[in-house]
């Protein structure tokens, strides 16, 4: 025992040294993986966004286009929202909320964007904002 003692008390700044070494590892590894996660989750955002997408849709077909998409992005923007700032938080939960309508369950795209005569300048508008937040990432 009086061995160990003395060994330690000899190697103090090698032990300290060797812990925080492996604790600057640590963190340069988990950095690095909250990076890819962040990367990842904004390229996906960035491609389920494409505000020329229902530029040749009008009327009832428009209406159904948006619905049919409408969960899938839902759940891209959630979890996509998880790794922004909190300042762009706050803008994609405002942009997120002027285009569903304020109604994340059920919004209404008929009167919103479908049946007004601005309205998929609207929707291009609103899609362009949500896609300019992630790019910002």
């Amino acid at each position: 025992m009086e061995t160990f003692l003395i060994f330690m008390s000899n190697n103090i700044p090698a032990i300290v040294g060797s812990i925080l070494l492996a604790c600057l590892a640590g963190y340069i590894a988990w950095r690095n993986a909250k990076k890819v996660r962040i990367a990842n989750a904004a390229l996906i955002y960035r491609n389920s966004i494409d505000p020329e997408k229902f530029n040749e849709f009008k009327g009832h077909i428009l209406h159904n286009a948006l619905a049919q998409t409408f969960p899938e992005f839902k759940k891209t923007v959630h979890e996509f929202r998880l790794y922004v700032s909190i300042i762009d938080r706050y803008r994609l939960d405002r942009a997120w909320k002027e285009y569903n309508g304020g109604d994340e369950e059920c919004p209404d795209f008929l009167v919103m964007y479908c049946i007004s005569d601005n309205g998929p300048l609207l929707l291009k508008q609103r899609l362009g904002k949500l896609k300019k937040i992630g790019e910002i990432t």
